[in-house]
């Protein structure tokens, strides 16, 4: 929400990205940082864990608080603006967007197979060691942090969104057709899965964005935000049942058919809900 309130309606997807890269380096940093300071002490990590909490909610009152008043003022300085009717529609009655975050729902379940069944198929078919199946998980957080910003820039030149997504979402599923064995093949079907993240989740939440009124991007975002909570919920048993009643070959082929399909749709429907984009 405070992304679609603050940034420029032209730096919106990159303000999308560039949050989801810090939040990447985060996850990159944080698990190597946290083993250092839970080497010293439990207690050590816990206070330094508290203190960088404070530190950033402090930090993140001070800079929106200065926001605020920049936009409080440019109001002040233009009345006329402020006099618009705002109408606003319930994102639960705006079919369109309901079937697409249900596609969302659908794409996230697949995807998020990353958190769940993808370490298992490192462990039980590759047989990588925990310390590797580590580094080709950290692996896509580097990647991530090197491409989401140059990626993200060249796609918006280039595509529109709804040809982003449609490659993005085709690029999640030929990444788990990549899967084999040996680790130079694991490499690269995590470099396409991470291409295809930058691709996908930026733009997702840019399409929620801009179809949302002036008065309800909260709640566009809200139930946005539910539908790829959902999958959260889904994946790991939808996941692992598949693999232990079919294996791993079908659930990986399984996946890339729901999402060829699920790209075709998106990109229908993206095209119907912002036609100039």
């Amino acid at each position: 929400m405070a992304i679609t309130k603050y940034a420029r309606p032209e730096n919106l997807t990159k303000a999308f990205s560039l949050n989801r890269m810090a939040i990447n380096l985060g996850f990159s940093i944080g698990p190597a940082l946290g083993g250092i300071l839970s080497g010293i002490s439990y207690n050590f990590l816990f206070v330094v864990n508290a203190i960088g909490a404070l530190a950033a909610g402090i930090i993140y009152v001070i800079f929106f608080r200065k926001r605020n008043k920049i936009f409080r003022e440019k109001k002040r300085l233009a009345p006329e603006k402020t006099i618009e009717k705002v109408i606003t529609k319930s994102p639960y009655k705006d079919y369109p967007f309901l079937f697409y975050s249900i596609l969302c729902t659908i794409f996230a379940v697949c995807f998020f197979q990353f958190f769940n069944t993808l370490p298992l198929f490192y462990k039980e078919v590759a047989k990588l060691d925990q310390s590797t199946i580590g580094f080709v998980l950290g692996y896509s957080g580097f990647i991530i942090v090197l491409l989401e910003m140059p990626l993200v820039s060249i796609a918006e030149r280039t595509l529109k969104i709804p040809q982003i997504l449609f490659i993005g979402i085709v690029m999640a599923g030929l990444s788990y057709l990549l899967l084999g064995s040996n680790v130079a093949l694991l490499l690269l079907s995590m470099t396409t899965l991470s291409v295809a993240e930058i691709w996908v989740l930026p733009f997702m939440s840019t399409v929620t964005a801009l179809r949302a009124e002036r008065g309800n991007k909260g709640a566009y975002m809200g139930l946005n935000g539910i539908a790829f909570s959902f999958s959260f919920i889904f994946t790991p048993f939808l996941g692992t049942y598949v693999v232990g009643r079919f294996g791993f070959d079908s659930l990986w082929i399984g996946s890339f058919a729901v999402l060829a399909l699920s790209a075709v749709l998106i990109y229908i429907v993206v095209k119907k809900m912002i036609p100039t984009r």
